[in-house]
């Protein structure tokens, strides 16, 4: 499904939804949906490819495989047994909105940039998410209490940074995590240039006890 640029005008409204087929395979691409509510709903068991589109939310309600190429609006991950693969990502929420909804689901990102004064991340319901390379940047003096929650789940940041423009406060809590019942914040005041090298939070079911290292080439190569 190739788009070819095509711009939806704005204030449009629709779903492109894709369901069970015979093709193992869907791939959409190149669509302008800025100014509209378009939405692309991945609603099956068949893997998806989606790339370069700016504008459409992506909402994840099926079982098979998601691999999302430079898109940029929010995202949503509402089935616990999707795993998603994303290589650069843009959601940019308003106050009140999500831009990146983990609800139980494998999330794995490379390459995040962020803007305006809603929630950017949160990881629910024992999901699984790691971010590689992320930068939020903050325009807007609005108040913005945290860039990321973790609640009850298990996520991992690193090489992100939080950018601030004159005249705007930043986020108040790099990460608020709820683990176990109990509430920390972590501060962004308290990070070094408002950056994260490495963030960790994982549930007590995640074994996270590193492989023994290989003694020789041989350990590695062999089957």
């Amino acid at each position: 499904f190739i788009g070819c640029e095509h711009a939806f005008a704005g204030g449009s409204q629709g779903k492109l939804i894709v369901r069970d087929g015979s093709s193992p395979v869907v791939i959409i691409e190149r669509f302008m949906a800025m100014y509209t509510d378009m939405v692309l709903v991945h609603d099956t068991n068949r893997t998806v490819v989606a790339s370069s589109c700016i504008g459409m939310d992506i909402e994840g309600k099926g079982a098979g495989d998601f691999f999302i190429d430079d898109w940029a609006n929010k995202a949503h991950f509402l089935n616990p047994q999707q795993s998603i693969w994303i290589r650069q990502l843009n959601p940019e929420p308003k106050a009140g909105e999500i831009g990146i909804l983990n609800n139980g689901a494998d999330l794995w990102i490379f390459g995040w940039k962020a803007e305006n004064v809603g929630l950017q991340m949160r990881t629910q319901n024992g999901g699984k998410t790691e971010i590689l390379g992320g930068l939020l940047w903050s325009t807007q003096p609005d108040e913005k209490p945290n860039m990321f929650e973790i609640i009850e789940s298990s996520a991992s940041f690193a090489g992100v940074q939080e950018g601030v423009a004159r005249g705007d406060r930043g986020s108040t809590n790099a990460v608020l995590e709820v683990r176990d019942g109990q509430t920390r914040v972590l501060l962004r005041g308290d990070l070094w240039r408002s950056s994260m090298p490495l963030f960790v939070g994982y549930t007590s079911d995640v074994d996270s006890t590193p492989p023994n290292p290989p003694r020789n080439l041989r350990d590695i190569t062999a089957p």
